[in-house]
């Protein structure tokens, strides 16, 4: 069941009141387009969407660092409504775009999570290492 993943998870992983763990919800939750609490966090892929996915291992995806390789041009609007988490660094409009970017290439047109299919969904493990991937580049 997934309360028994997340309780086995949970054991190890820091403490959610930490600061670091707090930066990286923060960094994430901007990924994939969670900026405060009145954003709805986007819908899950549909049938269709998941079908048409391609096939990527997870690891073939954090090995790969083209994207970071790439010219993309910056962001040219911020929303002036937008409000961001105060930690913020301008260098997240630029990680947030090469990501988006990145998911398009496997067709995936919005950040988010599969919330209603099967664990063994394979969109969650490729936006994750998406994510994982994009975290770590941020970081470096």
């Amino acid at each position: 069941s997934v309360k028994k993943q997340n309780k086995m998870v949970a054991e190890w992983l820091p403490d959610h009141n930490t600061p670091y763990c707090e930066s990286v919800t923060d960094f994430i939750k901007y990924l994939i387009g969670w900026t405060n609490k009145e954003t709805p966090y986007s819908c899950s892929p549909t049938l269709v969407k998941i079908l048409k996915l391609p096939q990527e291992l997870p690891s073939v995806i954090l090995d790969d660092i083209q994207i970071f390789q790439s010219n993309l041009e910056p962001e040219a609007i911020l929303e002036t409504n937008t409000k961001l988490p105060p930690q913020q660094k301008a260098s997240w409009f630029q990680h947030r775009q090469l990501f988006l970017h990145k998911l398009a290439s496997f067709g995936i047109s919005s950040a988010t999570l599969d919330w209603k299919h099967s664990p063994e969904s394979p969109w969650n493990p490729v936006d994750l290492a998406c994510v994982a991937k994009h975290y770590e580049w941020a970081k470096s």
